[in-house]
């Protein structure tokens, strides 16, 4: 399943009801009663394997990274189904055993599975295992979530703009913008956007991210980037929250958004002494990517304003995620960078001073 990229809403919700949701089977078993064996991986036998289980030849190839099939019941009839690569987290906290022994060999899971008579959560798509969760995990339909956000946000800001969509099973992201709130103060001139995140595999949950949209230079040419500000909402998988739960998010997008201009402010008086140095330190601390790091900071070296602000900094280390995007990096180590960066914006003063320091 290879990360598709939508340019129109309507297209992108079609997608996520009918071909997602709809192909999704969820229900619960006794995780003593899951097993797991090998799937040989042999190229030839792609084919056999995909008339065995049910399933396409794409999707048994990408199952191979796995190399598991899962035996569990379903429907009251023992089922075995290849386990795809995004289910083995969940099933290692199922069996309660971690580290590189269950990364290299899956099947030694079966030895901890065995000891947990309690029941989980099996959410099964298109004929594989796309995750074992515990049983107060809460499934918020994708194609529910999605339809909820677009009927809040044009309740709540008036009119909005989809910007992008993407999908895969390990993330589903997509972006609008809110064009009639841009907005120029001291100089900066940003649009106020919003990032929605989640995915059925992990605990992230449901999450709605404040964004700005602000002009900067990249690798020489001005275009718009995007960088979270301000304080993200999030309805988790672990808590039990609900649609409604993500309702109410969506009603509080607005008061998100001024909290994001107002924190571009509070960087903005924070006044930076060794930029270069400063910027380095912290992609150096936040374990960043160096080498586009570096890049970023090429290009923050040759725009740089002659008094130079947190905001400053915080705006070119958004520049990393457009030089990892550039280079096909997956979405869900994306989403981590822009994780760690979006941190950034919550330093005060001092915690700045401790980065501005000169070699």
């Amino acid at each position: 399943m290879e990360e598709k990229i939508f340019s129109n809403e309507n297209e992108m919700f079609k997608y996520i009801k009918d071909e997602v949701v709809a192909k999704q089977n969820v229900f619960k078993c006794y995780i003593n009663e899951i097993k797991l064996d090998e799937l040989a991986n042999v190229p030839i036998l792609t084919s056999l394997f995909a008339s065995e289980y049910d399933v396409s030849e794409e999707t048994i190839a990408e199952c191979m990274e796995s190399g598991v099939v899962a035996s569990l019941p379903f429907e009251g009839v023992k089922k075995t189904i290849p386990a795809y690569p995004t289910s083995l987290a969940s099933l290692s906290e199922r069996a309660g055993l971690f580290g590189k022994t269950i990364t290299y060999h899956p099947i030694e899971m079966n030895g901890g599975f065995k000891y947990y008579p309690d029941e989980c959560q099996i959410i099964m798509q298109e004929g594989t295992l796309l995750a074992a969760h515990s049983n107060q995990y809460a499934y918020l339909r994708q194609d529910q979530l999605m339809q909820t956000a677009m009927l809040g946000l044009e309740e709540e800001m008036g009119c909005y703009e989809f910007i992008q969509g993407e999908y895969s099973p390990w993330m589903t992201k997509i972006s609008w913008r809110f064009p009639k709130a841009k907005f120029t103060r001291l100089g900066i001139t940003a649009t106020p956007a919003l990032q929605f995140t989640t995915n059925d595999v992990a605990k992230c949950g449901a999450n709605l991210h404040a964004t700005m949209e602000v002009e900067n230079y990249i690798d020489g040419k001005k275009e718009i980037v995007s960088c979270r500000m301000g304080q993200s909402l999030s309805c988790t998988h672990k808590d039990g929250h609900t649609i409604s739960d993500f309702k109410n998010n969506i009603e509080m997008v607005f008061s998100l958004l001024k909290d994001s201009e107002e924190k571009i402010m509070e960087l903005r008086e924070i006044t930076i002494l060794h930029p270069e140095d400063c910027f380095m330190n912290l992609v150096r601390h936040y374990n960043l990517p160096i080498k586009a790091g570096e890049k970023a900071l090429d290009d923050f070296s040759v725009f740089r304003p002659e008094t130079v602000n947190a905001f400053d900094l915080y705006l070119y280390l958004w520049n990393i995620t457009m030089y990892l995007k550039a280079e096909k990096v997956p979405a869900t180590k994306i989403c981590d960078i822009e994780e760690i960066i979006a941190r950034t914006a919550h330093l005060n003063a001092a915690a700045w001073q401790k980065f501005d320091v000169a070699k």
